[in-house]
């Protein structure tokens, strides 16, 4: 456990656990698909999906068929034919400035021991390797799509909170991006019941990076061995889709005034610090 977290009243520390670089992940995906044959359609938004002896994706531009379609939009759910359950929200992240070598080694651990507050929508902390702290768990405001204003304070709290070295550390800059959530908190993996062929897999609440691409691992040995036995056992997601969320304007209103009331929570709530 970092020695800056003393003052928390608990941690987990995972020593496997690592941190990596979202694009550079995707990136090499990309690459390794093109090389065992994939074609990579990029800007082709998904506008309907249509159910018969074929499952039909239908994109602004063309029409694909095909025996098995597996929807992976997780955030960016919605779409006619798909199954509901998930959610899209924008979640906030940002750095600060270069550290002064009194605040680096306040946080030094932070280089190999990434911090995860605990609680919904929590910050989150890692040291970059220009000796910068990114950190996570700003704003959160409803739908994949749009941006957020520029709002760093909760941000710049979150770090300030982590030893009295940070106390004059401020946000350089900061930026928002998708996350699908469900209701429950937990992923979906499954196919439909009245479609075996057309699979759905998201909802991953913050943590794609790594479910993602274990989901895509089952998905694909699920396809081509026709079983899941190798699911049953380990995933408590194993389901075609979410429990019901309520969709319209009063329920949209509802969900919007929780987010702000997390968003909110993130910095008001009480944190001890390490004197």
């Amino acid at each position: 456990m970092p020695t800056f977290a003393q003052g928390y009243l608990g941690a987990l520390r995972y020593e496997p656990a690592a941190t990596l670089d979202p694009a550079a992940l995707t990136g090499q995906l990309a690459r390794i698909a093109e090389q065992r044959g994939v074609t990579i359609h990029e800007r082709s938004p998904v506008r309907e999906i249509r159910r018969g002896l074929v499952t039909t994706v239908r994109t602004d531009d063309a029409e694909l068929s095909a025996d098995r379609v597996v929807v992976a939009l997780n955030a960016y759910g919605g779409i006619p034919g798909t199954p509901a359950g998930v959610f899209g929200v924008r979640v906030q992240a940002g750095v600060t400035g270069k550290l002064s070598p009194a605040a680096l080694a306040a946080v030094e651990s932070l280089r190999t021991d990434t911090v995860i507050e605990h609680g919904e929508l929590s910050p989150y902390f890692r040291l970059t390797s220009d000796d910068r702290i990114v950190v996570g768990g700003g704003v959160v405001r409803r739908g994949a799509h749009g941006s957020l204003a520029p709002s760093p304070g909760r941000l710049r709290a979150a770090v300030r909170a982590l030893a009295p070295e940070l106390s004059d550390v401020d946000i350089e800059s900061a930026w928002a991006g998708p996350i699908g959530m469900t209701r429950d908190g937990l992923p979906l993996l499954g196919n439909d019941s009245r479609d075996p062929g057309l699979f759905n897999v998201g909802g991953c609440n913050g943590h794609g990076l790594a479910v993602s691409v274990a989901n895509g691992a089952h998905v694909a040995r699920w396809i081509a061995t026709g079983r899941k036995d190798h699911l049953s056992f380990a995933l408590p997601w194993l389901r075609p889709k979410a429990p019901w969320l309520p969709r319209g304007g009063l329920a949209g209103r509802a969900l919007d005034g929780y987010l702000a009331w997390l968003s909110a929570g993130q910095s008001d709530r009480p944190r001890e610090r390490l004197s």
